[in-house]
């Protein structure tokens, strides 16, 4: 997915971890730009508003303390203190009433408390085993959901980890469980065959998966019976290809000073062949074709941006990997720009 928006890997670092870079980002400006605010509002919100604040808090507070330390004198009570305030029992039936009411409390809570349980024991379900297996992938806890896999099949932590780290690539690395539902297709007493539709967040889009589960009842526990792993080799390993590379030789002079002029390397030429603007399903699509006319490979981002007839930007999106982003010369792409108004 990194590759098709545009991304191209280096290398493997002594780490295992696998670096890629995108051309043709600008850089960081030296200078970034200071927000300035007024200086009327820095003396407002700076010191005034705050100060005052403490000091008329402080003063509301202790202006009865000190009016009261204040009297020499000694003060009779108010006259509403002095009428008597005789208390009636209360009647029994509303004793009653009180007693019914607490134990219907009760009981709701109780059950309450029962669903509760129900809802979040992990192995007390199909649904909840799998709801809890994937919600210890998403938090990266691996031992937690290895503790999900069904244990008579013999499948080691270690391998488990190597499993997960080798397979579904972006989602497995950077993504984030958005939501994720169950859909039960084949039930026995002690097996449950589950679809399970999820969706990820992930730095470049919203990705949508569907697996196929199945839970097994052992021990009165339900586990996630552990997924197949292709072995079959398909039958051609290798592959032979004729290609044109491109070399760049880098630096002309090895400097620690600043980049000179001819150190610059020339920029392609692009084309855009045609592009017309489509709407469908109330969205609007931006269609069309780019060309490098060049007699160099181009690295390519296309941004598109829908302005009304008072030349107000409406929106502005890119082709991300609706378009090859590394044109050979003279190679023609076509690409779509979703404008999402």
């Amino acid at each position: 997915m990194l590759y098709f928006c545009g991304w191209q890997r280096l290398e493997q670092l002594e780490n295992g971890i696998m670096v890629w870079e995108k051309m043709n980002v600008p850089p960081l400006s030296n200078i970034l730009p200071l927000v300035d605010v007024a200086q009327w509002q820095k003396i407002l919100w700076g010191g005034t508003i705050p100060i005052l604040t403490i000091l008329v808090a402080f003063i509301l507070n202790i202006q009865l303390l000190i009016t009261r330390m204040l009297k020499y004198k000694e003060t009779a009570p108010a006259a509403y203190l002095k009428i008597p305030d005789p208390y009636t029992p209360f009647k029994s039936n509303l004793l009653h009433v009180i007693h019914a009411w607490s134990l219907l409390l009760l009981i709701i809570t109780c059950y309450g408390m029962y669903i509760f349980y129900l809802k979040n024991n992990t192995q007390h379900s199909p649904d909840n085993v799998v709801l809890a297996y994937y919600d210890a992938i998403d938090f990266k806890e691996f031992e937690k959901a290895h503790s999900f896999i069904n244990p008579e099949s013999d499948l080691p932590l270690d391998q488990y980890m190597l499993q997960i780290s080798v397979t579904d690539g972006l989602l497995s690395s950077y993504a984030k469980l958005d939501n994720i539902e169950t859909i039960t297709l084949k039930s026995t007493e002690n097996t449950v065959s589950l679809k399970v539709d999820t969706e990820w967040i992930t730095p470049l889009e919203k990705v949508e998966k569907t697996d196929y589960l199945t839970a097994i009842k052992h021990n009165g526990k339900w586990y996630v019976e552990p997924e197949e792993v292709e072995t079959d080799l398909p039958p051609d390993q290798l592959f032979t290809e004729n290609k044109t590379v491109f070399f760049n030789q880098g630096r002309r002079r090895i400097s620690t000073e600043q980049t000179y002029h001819e150190d610059i390397l020339k920029q392609p030429s692009l084309e855009i062949l045609n592009a017309r603007l489509v709407e469908f399903d109330h969205h609007y699509y931006i269609i069309g074709e780019v060309q490098n006319i060049d007699t160099v490979p181009a690295d390519v981002v296309l941004n598109g941006s829908l302005y009304d007839n008072q030349n107000n930007l409406l929106a502005s999106h890119n082709a991300k990997f609706v378009v090859k982003h590394k044109l050979m010369p003279k190679e023609i792409s076509s690409f779509k720009i979703n404008l999402k108004v």
